[in-house]
This record gives structure tokens, sequence and C-alpha cells, in this order.
């Protein structure tokens, strides 16, 4: 309803009123178009990709700083393994898959990262 409401009043104001989709899209005035792009491009620069390697464990730091993770990302992967109300930063998540984490395990001297690219591990 409120696209059709949309619609009309765009066709109502601009005085022209195509029969499909596609002959919206052509009635559109460029500054319109350039506004409708320019905001899709802006949503979609605003959600990062998080990023893990499978097989690697990794540091919540590293996962929050550099691999566009959330805090709620780590808080929701931590649900049901009993680390729920650990400090993050004592905390390895393993990647899954690409984008994915789970398989926590704490490190009760805290988290290291490594030197170069490639597994962390627990302190000690």
């Amino acid at each position: 309803m409120l696209h059709h409401l949309t619609l009309s009043f765009h066709f109502r104001y601009n005085c022209v009123q195509p029969t499909s989709i596609q002959g919206y899209f052509i009635a559109m005035k460029p500054p319109t178009i350039l506004t409708t792009f320019f905001t899709l491009a802006l949503a979609g620069l605003s959600v990062a990709d998080k990023t893990c390697t499978p097989s690697f464990d990794y540091c919540s730091d590293v996962l929050l700083n550099s691999k566009g993770f959330a805090q709620s990302d780590l808080t929701a992967a931590l649900q049901g393994t009993g680390y729920e109300n650990q400090d993050l930063s004592k905390i390895l998540f393993h990647c899954t898959n690409p984008g994915q984490i789970g398989h926590a395990k704490l490190c009760d001297n805290g988290c290291v990262d490594p030197p170069q690219e490639g597994s962390h591990g627990c302190d000690g």
C-alpha cells in the first residue's frame, strides 16, 4: 500500500504515468536516479563483511578490529557455551566457515595474537 501511495504521489506531481516498473525508472528524472543509486551505495558500504579463515582460531580483539565482527556477533557465538559471562579478551574463537565463528575456548591467561597472519592461541 505504501509503495502504491509513493508511486501515486510521484506520478501525480510529475505528470507522468508509466504503465510498468520499467516505465517508472525511465520516467524518473536524473537527480532522482542519482539519489536512488547513491542511497543504495551508502547502504552497501555501511555493512562490513565478516571475514575469517576457516580452521583458524582468532582472539576477540582481532575479530572486532580487523575482521568485521561486532561485539554482538561474539556474544551470540558464546550462547550455550557456558562462557557467556566471561571477558571476551580471554576467549578464543574458531572460524568454522568464512565469516562464521564458533567452538569458543576459554584462555585463562588471555589470548595471544600471532606475529603474522595465522591461528591465534592462548597465553601460557
